[in-house]
Formats: structure tokens, C-alpha cells, sequence
């Protein structure tokens, strides 16, 4: 089941009389970078994958990996050598640690051995946050009065009146817009108020998978577990690379799916749709 993402804030920007062909497509430009810089640490990548938009003619459209020939089951299509994997910095695979292992690569420029995917990770154009935390003001608002909580305020929430009781919402997902104001951020990862910091932070739980980011496996679209037909991929940890394999027969065209509740390097693989919701900022149809 295809992602169906929120976004209360998108606004598309048509620039009058310019040609489709001079629009920089910057997804394609990072995704190049880090297939090569994969690929140059002995990293996999298979010659019939592409990374591209749904509709390759609309870059409003999901950007994933597709194939561009059959590909029988049982196919190597990816390997994520560890020395491309970024890890937490405390030891533990905690997400604290891991936003702060991003933020020292960051901190480094281009002395990061992590260079390509920090690159991606920080443009700001493509990293946006669907997490419901980074939503706007309205956004928050009508998501909280939607799940119930009809006299919900971020005014009132983040000069903290609402800090210390849980969220009046009925519906799940519990505390669905908490990540920066609860004690999570400001008193377990100590986090501050500063813009960079607090979007690696969501950019780190947009796309971290048990206290790593993995490179390119952040970028295949999420698919329910449970219904086993509709995942094509399964990922096996071979001690020293992510290796990722065709489950079935893929034909031309079709997209690379990887569900994030049965990660098989995960501590969580049961991931239920409200916590995915809150994590990832979408859905499951």
C-alpha cells in the first residue's frame, strides 16, 4: 500500500516561461551523487534500477527507485557497505545519538566522509519534514482538532501550559506533535532552539531505521508488511553490508517498495499505523 502523505504547506511554483527542461531536478542530482559515492566504497547498485519521479515528466511526483528491466526473484538489487551507514555517536543505536552523528558530519563541511548523503539530508528543498512535529502552526491545529482535542492551541502548547499532561486527542496516534516539546528533545537529547538543530532532528526520525541512516533505503517507499504480495524487496545484514534482494519477480517500470514495520536489522518490527503515522507523517490506505 502506496505512501499517502500529509502536506498542509506544499505549494507548487510555476515559473512563467520557463522551460520544463531548465527546472534542476535536485532529487536526481543527490540520489547520482550517492549511487557513485556507494558504489566507490565497494557499495552495489543494480545496473537495471534507476532512481527517478513516478511520472519522470512531473516533478511534483514521488521520487523512488524503479527498474528499468525484468528482474527475476532472488536478485541482489542493492548492498549498503557499513562504512556508508551512519550510526548513533553514543554506541547505544539511540535516535539522540544518531542526531548528533549527523550534526558532527554537518558540523565538518566538506571534510565529511559522509559527504553525498549529508548534502541530501540538508537541502532543505527536499528534506521538509512530514513529520507531524514540523508540520506549521495550522497544520498542527487541524490535525489535533481532527483527532479530537478541539480546544488545542500551539500557542498555548509551546509556551509549555500543556507540557506537563499528555494530549487531549481521542484518536491515536498518543502525543502526535510532541517530538520538540516534550522531555524528549530538550531534556533526553538535550536539544536546543536552533533551526539546523531541530530539523536534523526530524530529518533523523523521518528516515533513521533503528539508530542508523542508511543511504538510498530512506529514499524506497514504505509498503504494509502484512500483505506480503505487494513487497518485492527483503534486506538481510551480511556483516558488513546491507544487502538488498528481489522477493519476487520484478517486472519493467515497477517501483522498489521496503517496508519500515518489518526491517530485519530492526529492534521495532512491529511498527503499528498510528506510530507510523507519527513518526513518518503518512498512512497506510
Amino acid at each position: 500500500v502506496d505512501k499517502i502523505l500529509f502536506s498542509y504547506t506544499s505549494i507548487l511554483v510555476l515559473f512563467i516561461g520557463t522551460r520544463a527542461s531548465d527546472v534542476v531536478d535536485k532529487n536526481l542530482q543527490h540520489s547520482k551523487s550517492i549511487i557513485d559515492w556507494i558504489r566507490s566504497n565497494n557499495g552495489f547498485f543494480h545496473s537495471s534500477l534507476e532512481m527517478r519521479h513516478s511520472d519522470p515528466s512531473d516533478l511534483t511526483s514521488e521520487f523512488g527507485m524503479f527498474s528499468t528491466a525484468d528482474i527475476e526473484e532472488g536478485t541482489l538489487l542493492l548492498s549498503i557497505p557499513d562504512d556508508v551507514i551512519l550510526r548513533s555517536s553514543d554506541g547505544e543505536q539511540t535516535q539522540c545519538g544518531l542526531i548528533d552523528a549527523v550534526l558532527d558530519e554537518i558540523g565538518k563541511g566538506n571534510e565529511s566522509a559522509y559527504g553525498p548523503y549529508i548534502n541530501y539530508l540538508t537541502d532543505a528543498e527536499l528534506s521538509a519534514g512530514k513529520v507531524l512535529s514540523a508540520w506549521s502552526d495550522a497544520g498542527k491545529e487541524m490535525l489535533m482538532r481532527a483527532l479530537g482535542d478541539e480546544n488545542f492551541s500551539t500557542e498555548d502548547f509551546e509556551a509549555g501550559l500543556s507540557r506537563q499532561k499528555r494530549m487531549r486527542n481521542i484518536l491515536p496516534p498518543t502525543d502526535p506533535i510532541s517530538w520538540l516539546y516534550h522531555s524528549w528533545w530538550f531534556d533526553v537529547c538535550n536539544g536546543t532552539d536552533n533551526g539546523l538543530d531541530q530539523h536534523t532532528a526530524m530529518t533523523v526520525l523521518q528516515r533513521a531505521l533503528d539508530g542508523t541512516m542508511i543511504p538510498l533505503l530512506d529514499t524506497m517507499y514504505h509498503r504494509n508488511s502484512q500483505n506480503s504480495e505487494l513487497i518485492n524487496t527483503r534486506s538481510t545484514n551480511s556483516g558488513n553490508s546491507l544487502n538488498i534482494y528481489a522477493t519476487q519477480r520484478i517486472s519493467f517500470g515497477e517501483q522498489i517498495y521496503s517496508p519500515l514495520n518489518r526491517c530485519r536489522i530492526c529492534v521495532d518490527d512491529k511498527l503499528t499505523t498510528s506510530s507510523i503515522f507519527r513518526a513518518y507523517g503518512f498512512v497506510e490506505d
